[in-house]
């Protein structure tokens, strides 16, 4: 599955990360451990506000998580509903709702099941704990998805039997956006559980401005082992429908002529796996899905009907210039396989996937291959901002929205290849973690034989 931004600037304060100041640690006499047993429903409700030039930014969060089953190496399988939302000013809240499942071991190292998105990693409501004690008086630290972590540091009790610690995340693109992120926990030892967190976050480009979210165990029941299996059942046919929706719909955008009878396809497939749920909670889900797919198959015909007005023509001659001035035209890299990065620095994804393309330029160094970053910002200060930050040695050239519509962009990024003899052979839109893979081996066939 791509992962891609329209023209909205990507701003997700679920990735701010801040630096930590050291303080002195109190040591815990036990080291703190998750104590969940089988069939408790864990409730953590979440409200928070991000203040900015033109307004504030609510949201909040009600997530809900069923400790479903022990497993043999003494951990559990839980199964999360989390459901948030977010407005502005007098606008409606805007909901979204997910599922997840992972298996969590008591010092929160955690394995997101398959079939499930892993993009923001294990829930913010089982931080890591220290695995042993060397990390107990020091600092700990978890990976994050897409080469982040988070590193946590014991903070002074201010409660009896509670463990107090700091969490500082940080990303890659922080340093584009100018994030920080800086949590703290309240973790009740006895109990084996988060009781409560509080994050502080800022950002310096584009919602300018800071935050506070405030996170908090509301409700601590214990639900039935015949609901508790109806449950799993459920998230496994709804889980298993999304791998296989995924399969039958992630070639509908290479041939519009296709969609009708993919899109069919797909609906057969969530028709399929609502027959077999009973749980209202996960129906729910699949319901919505169903409604939302003729919205989808619409976006994934325009994007195919625009794939097929480039794909196998001449691309679209330019003549563009850098941040020196020094004048590009397309026309100069005939003879190599040159390839055009298009980009903002508002997208997340494309700075995402702004390594794996910087990888490319240094796997195929020496060879006829052009690299070739395509910067639509109208402030040039943002490209040279992203490219110092990624110490990009390809030239970045400004594009204006003309040319934009004339290679059918509708999605960012995306990057063209474009063969010696100036055809386009290949349109990538989004990100993935395959990037860069896919897309050497697309340019490698491309290269005359040896």
């Amino acid at each position: 599955m791509r992962l891609a931004c329209l023209v909205i600037p990507f701003i997700s304060t679920a990735l701010l990360s801040s630096v930590y100041a050291d303080s002195p640690a109190t040591e815990p006499s036990v080291l703190p451990r998750y104590q969940l047993s089988v069939g408790e429903e864990l409730t953590y409700v979440t409200s928070g506000s991000f203040n900015y030039q033109g307004g504030v930014l609510k949201s909040g969060s009600t997530n809900i998580y069923d400790v479903i089953s022990q497993n043999s190496d003494g951990g559990w399988h839980v199964i999360g509903r989390l459901s948030s939302w977010e407005t502005q000013g007098d606008a409606p809240p805007q909901p979204f709702t997910q599922l997840t499942a992972f298996d969590l071991q008591p010092n929160g190292t955690a394995a997101i099941s398959p079939g499930v998105s892993d993009r923001e990693g294990t829930p913010g409501e089982f931080p890591l704990l220290p695995a042993d004690s060397t990390q107990r008086n020091g600092s700990w630290q978890g990976d994050r998805p897409y080469g982040g972590h988070i590193t946590f540091k014991l903070s002074p009790a201010t409660q009896p039997d509670m463990i107090e610690f700091t969490g500082v995340r940080v990303d890659p693109i922080d340093r584009i956006y100018q994030m920080t992120f800086q949590t703290s926990y309240q973790f009740d030892r006895a109990r084996g559980l988060l009781i409560s967190s509080t994050t502080h976050d800022a950002q310096g480009y584009g919602f300018v401005g800071t935050g506070t979210d405030v996170c908090t165990l509301t409700s601590e029941t214990t639900k039935p082992q015949n609901w508790l299996d109806q449950l799993s059942r459920d998230c496994q046919v709804y889980f298993a429908a999304q791998t296989k929706l995924e399969a039958v719909t992630d070639k509908a955008d290479l041939d519009p002529t296709q969609c009708d009878a993919i899109f069919a396809s797909a609906k057969d497939v969530l028709s399929a796996a609502r027959k077999q749920i009973a749980s209202p909670e996960i129906g729910d889900l699949l319901d919505k899905q169903i409604v939302n797919l003729a919205a989808d198959e619409q976006y994934t015909k325009d994007e195919a009907t625009d794939r097929m007005a480039v794909l196998n023509k001449p691309a679209p001659d330019w003549t563009l210039t850098d941040a020196s001035g020094a004048k590009h035209s397309l026309s100069d890299y005939r003879g190599k396989v040159v390839v055009l990065d298009f980009w903002y620095r508002g997208c997340g994804w494309c700075m995402r996937a702004m390594p794996e393309v910087k990888k490319l330029s240094t796997d195929f160094a020496g060879k006829p291959v052009a690299v070739l970053g395509m910067n639509t910002d109208a402030n040039p200060a943002d490209s040279k901002f992203v490219v110092d930050a990624f110490g990009l040695e390809y030239p970045v050239l400004h594009v204006e929205q003309d040319l934009v519509q004339q290679y059918h962009v509708r999605g960012f990024p995306t990057v063209f290849i474009i063969d010696p003899q100036g055809i386009i052979r290949e349109m990538d839109v989004g990100y993935s973690p395959t990037l860069h893979d896919e897309l050497a081996t697309k340019i490698a066939a491309l290269l005359p034989a040896k």
